[in-house]
């Protein structure tokens, strides 16, 4: 696809203006998949997208700024001097200004409703195994999502992680914070931060990572107020205990293809598996499943070469029968 891109025409072709707005799935895809190869433009890509939302949102209120002013203006003219003989004469300019003025109080209403309304509708977007996807909220915050997650959002600088993991990119606004709520009621609350959210509903334990800036994080008994850069809050859902770790910068690069697993569990490595690679990973040995490992891959990859390599530094066996793979040996040793 040759385009000649650059901000000005960005943000002024519809087509790209359409992707920024959901408005429809041929557009959307056509941008993804220039984004998705041409990875050195993406930078400007995100700029035009953010300076899109950013005109859309505000045209909205410019609107109902324009009425305003009409209305105010309108009010500030002086009153109409009477006729000299009273009757139908008289009441005429009366009528003339009340309706002008019904007219427009209807048309601020309107938009007021329009708006409103807007504001409060939720949008739910969801992704498969094995896909990843970057949003960008109203607000222009950006969200990227991993693979099967969904979470809804709206206007009002709400998300809700329904399940799955999400890296935010918070554009900061200290009149409407910016808030993440999980599946187990766990609050995460922007103070100006870049952040990931690791919270499927299989995993006994939700964890969110600060990478930049700080975050506020509490449920309905414990609170941490101020979580920064390096720092991660785990809590287990059979418990609402807050516990401060120490966050490796580099869990967060699965957004560039890159999973890193630190400390987990052998069973979180097969939900994990099961997820990037669309597969089914059963345990010969039950035992495997609370075995603990630290293991980094790419997705990109055939799941054979990180099952090798899991063979070569743990000693565990592997075997593959259409899509199921059997893991067997004694990986705790």
């Amino acid at each position: 696809m040759q385009l000649p891109i650059t901000l000005e025409y960005l943000v002024t072709d519809d087509s790209f203006i359409n992707y920024c707005l959901h408005r429809n799935d041929q557009d959307r895809q056509l941008w993804q998949n220039y984004a998705a190869t041409h990875p050195e433009r993406q930078p400007l890509l995100r700029q035009a997208e953010r300076m899109v939302l950013g005109m859309f949102l505000f045209g909205e209120q410019q609107e109902i700024n324009e009425q305003k002013a009409k209305l105010r203006q309108l009010i500030q003219q002086p009153a109409v001097t009477p006729a000299v003989s009273i009757g139908q004469k008289f009441l005429r300019p009366y009528f003339r200004v009340a309706a002008a003025v019904v007219c427009i109080l209807l048309g601020t209403y309107v938009a007021w409703i329009w708006n409103h309304n807007r504001t409060h509708q939720d949008f739910m977007v969801t992704t498969q195994r094995g896909e990843l996807k970057k949003i960008v909220l109203p607000d222009s915050s950006v969200v990227w999502m991993n693979t099967a997650t969904t979470l809804r959002y709206n206007n009002r600088r709400n998300v809700d992680l329904l399940d799955g993991e999400a890296y935010f990119e918070v554009l900061h606004d200290d009149d409407r914070p910016f808030t993440v709520t999980t599946n187990s009621g766990l609050l995460i609350t922007d103070i100006g931060t870049s952040f990931n959210i690791s919270s499927y509903k299989q995993q006994d334990e939700e964890r969110v990572g600060v990478v930049c800036g700080l975050v506020s994080v509490s449920n309905d008994k414990y609170k941490a107020d101020t979580v920064t850069a390096g720092q991660m809050i785990t809590s287990r859902r059979n418990s609402s205990q807050l516990v401060l770790k120490t966050y490796a910068l580099a869990q967060a690069d699965w957004r560039s293809g890159t999973v890193m697993l630190s400390d987990v569990s052998f069973e979180e490595l097969r939900q994990v598996l099961e997820r990037t690679y669309t597969c089914t990973i059963v345990f010969d040995a039950p035992s495997l499943a609370t075995c603990r490992i630290t293991t980094t891959f790419k997705p990109v990859e055939d799941i054979s070469h990180t099952l090798n390599a899991l063979k070569l530094i743990y000693g565990i066996t592997w075997k593959k029968s259409g899509d199921t793979i059997h893991i067997a040996g004694n990986a705790c040793q």
